[in-house]
């Protein structure tokens, strides 16, 4: 077997993934930028967490224990892909949140989320993200942005297959449509 069909085998292998998730294929990853220009733009947040559907949640470590203002901060995903593929169900990526339990808010430039290799959210969405009581976003719903970045990629048509297609962008679980052999 060459080189390109060991990689398309391996592949297939990982897309066939019995578990609860879909594999974990290509890059994975959420990218943050904060706010350079506001003075109180960054934070002293150890953390934000960043949820799929209700329940399952990953943390999002600072930069040295902060979100510094003016700085873009990636973090990547497939470090945690066993993780994912056992209990991220595929259809939660389209459930994504970022929240946080901190006052010390962090207003947000733009989000850019990429699962298995595709972008599935690029917002520049100037928002804070503050648990103060005095703050509207403790918690920024990612959903409707997710949908309109994926229909945006096909050209925004309304045609019920070609949004529910759309709908699958970067999603890898083959059993939902028959393709594992279970």
């Amino acid at each position: 077997m060459g080189t390109k069909e060991f990689e398309h085998a391996e592949l297939a292998r990982k897309v066939a993934s019995d578990s609860a998730g879909g594999a974990t294929v290509g890059e994975n990853s959420i990218t943050i930028s904060i706010d350079a220009e506001h003075p109180a733009a960054g934070s002293g947040a150890d953390y934000i967490w960043l949820y799929f559907g209700l329940e399952q949640r990953v943390r999002l470590s600072g930069l040295n224990g902060i979100f510094p203002a003016g700085s873009t901060l990636t973090w990547n995903l497939n470090d945690l892909g066993d993780w994912l593929e056992d209990h991220i169900r595929t259809d939660l990526w389209d459930e994504i949140a970022l929240v946080t339990d901190s006052t010390n808010g962090i207003k947000i430039d733009w989000i850019r989320i990429i699962h298995s290799g595709q972008t599935i959210l690029d917002w520049a969405c100037n928002l804070w993200l503050d648990a103060s009581k005095l703050e509207e976003y403790t918690k920024l719903v990612l959903t409707s942005k997710i949908l309109e970045t994926k229909l945006n990629q096909i050209g925004n048509l309304w045609a019920p297959q070609v949004h529910w297609a759309a709908r699958e962008i970067g999603k890898t679980d083959g059993s939902k449509y028959g393709s594992n052999d279970e």
